[in-house]
């Protein structure tokens, strides 16, 4: 396509570094580096607040892992891989992974805190394909809490209880859980292959996402003026040009175009969720429209607990599959050459995609969307489809 997104590498850390080394760095260096990844990272502005936070942090680690420097490495600040959600700190300790979230100043354990780090952890089992089959152990530090704890371990494989501690508690909060759950049989990790590896959701994962849409009735989900018919025809229609695309190892790009209300969406949620389509090949519902993302997501969540009775904040985690932020998506495979694991991308709004000039002046990034978008797709060997999703009568903003 003449372009190439892939040449510089990307920032999946604001920090990473071997423990031996962390731990003999100086305060104000790391923070340093921190303040100056974030910033090419996007995140321009940092409050006093969020550097003196890491430098509590880093104090708290450095007494941590005084003894854990033999095969240890540091991550702070990992940007978990199309998620859209960043961890305080990773540590790569032996064959284990450590989630590790801080509350400076804490001094209890909130629900919402042990959720935050909990769902950190499954993310990385679920869609990190170097934790797969990886020990993840999720941790809590509530800085100022005065008594050690223990969560009921988490009905999930390959996932332990969570730990909950205090600063001074952390170092042996790590010890006991290395005794516990470190097998000198499993090899340690290699933490540049770990740093850069790829988002590809586990099996399971997709299988139970796939689920979550099953039998769900498209009325529910959206106002369809165009009528089932109609959306059933236009699905099909879709479905047809993949089919053909695979069976021709080609790529395509279809075009769904209506007034709001026509039905394109749900068009496109029954591309994502075909599981004939699909096998082993993942679609993705893309959208910057963030309300529109929290709308759907939600009306497939409340769907799915109330059927299956989980939890709506396990189904939230779930839906996530299939339907993202096209910005986290584009941000996460900009830098990179990396393979989508998506065969199949349903670009929601796609006539509000920004021009290059709007793209640098937001992310610093000299293309357009759209040509971001078929440049990342072009990078499969064989088959594979953009679904753009256009609506018509809708304001254009400046630079879309």
């Amino acid at each position: 396509m003449g372009i190439n997104l892939g040449s510089k590498r990307p920032i999946r850390a604001y920090y990473s570094a071997p423990v031996a080394r962390f731990c003999t760095q100086n305060t104000a260096s790391i923070v340093g580096e921190l303040t100056g990844n974030a910033a090419k990272a996007g995140a321009y502005q940092q409050l006093h607040t969020q550097t003196e936070a890491w430098s509590r942090q880093v104090t708290i680690l450095r007494t941590a892992l005084a003894n854990c420097c033999e095969h240890a490495h540091l991550l702070l600040e990992y940007i978990i891989p199309r998620r859209g959600k960043r961890a305080d700190a990773i540590l790569l300790l032996r064959d284990l992974i450590f989630v590790i979230e801080f509350k400076i100043g804490a001094r209890t354990f909130a629900a919402p805190d042990i959720a935050q780090v909990e769902d950190y952890a499954l993310d990385l089992r679920d869609f990190h394909l170097a934790s797969r089959e990886r020990v993840v152990v999720p941790v809590l530090v509530a800085t100022a809490a005065t008594q050690m704890r223990e969560l009921p371990r988490l009905d999930e494989a390959m996932l332990p209880a969570t730990r909950l501690c205090n600063a001074e508690q952390l170092a042996q909060t790590l010890h006991h859980a290395v005794r516990r759950y470190s097998d000198s049989n499993r090899p340690a990790i290699d933490a540049a292959q770990w740093e850069y590896s790829e988002y590809r959701p586990t099996p399971t994962i997709i299988e139970i996402a796939q689920s979550l849409y099953a039998g769900k009735d498209v009325q529910e989900i959206s106002r369809s003026h165009a009528g089932a018919t109609n959306l059933t025809l236009t699905t099909a229609a879709v479905l047809r040009q993949i089919e053909q695309a695979k069976a021709t190892g080609s790529k395509v790009i279809c075009f769904v175009t209506g007034v709001p209300g026509a039905g394109k969406t749900l068009a496109g949620l029954n591309v994502v969720h075909n599981r004939e389509l699909h096998e082993e090949n993942l679609g993705v519902f893309l959208s910057g429209n963030g309300p529109l993302v929290k709308v759907l997501s939600e009306a497939l969540a409340r769907d799915y607990a109330e059927r299956e009775g989980v939890s709506r904040h396990e189904s939230r985690r779930r839906v996530r599959t299939f339907i993202q932020n096209v910005h986290h998506f584009l941000d996460h495979y900009f830098y990179s050459d990396e393979l989508p694991a998506d065969r199949v991308v349903v670009f929601d709004e796609a006539q509000r995609a920004w021009d290059a000039a709007q793209s640098e002046r937001k992310f610093n990034r000299p293309f357009s969307e759209p040509e971001m978008m078929l440049e990342i797709m072009d990078r499969h060997d064989g088959w594979g489809a953009v679904i753009a999703l256009v609506g018509g009568g809708q304001e254009i903003n400046r630079g879309e």
